[in-house]
């Protein structure tokens, strides 16, 4: 697997964090509709989800999807919310990026 196989995954991952981010937008008054935003580009992300499997079978896709959404999450908390890490966390993130190396 080269890393332009990843692409698909990383696209169905960052659809996932953004539906995430407009259901959170959601929960503030007079922003209830941004709902439907997020349920539509979850209803996208979860065909994104199932192409993925059918190229690289569940166990590998779901790896893949999973770890790549803890990454991107935990950058949009850095950059958006000025969240800080502990080194405990930046090793975790180590450890799942290597994961992700090791699955190529």
């Amino acid at each position: 697997m080269t890393f332009f196989d990843f692409i698909p995954a990383i696209v169905v991952a960052l659809l996932f964090v953004f539906a995430n981010s407009m259901a959170m937008k959601s929960l503030e008054p007079g922003h209830e509709w941004f709902v439907w935003i997020s349920a539509s580009i979850g209803f996208g992300a979860f065909f994104g989800f199932r192409y993925v499997c059918q190229q690289y079978g569940l166990a590998i896709a779901s790896g893949i999807v999973d770890s790549t959404l803890t990454i991107l999450t935990v950058l949009v908390g850095i950059f958006l919310f000025q969240e800080t890490l502990t080194l405990r966390q930046y090793l975790g993130l180590g450890l799942i990026i290597s994961g992700l190396v090791l699955v190529r």
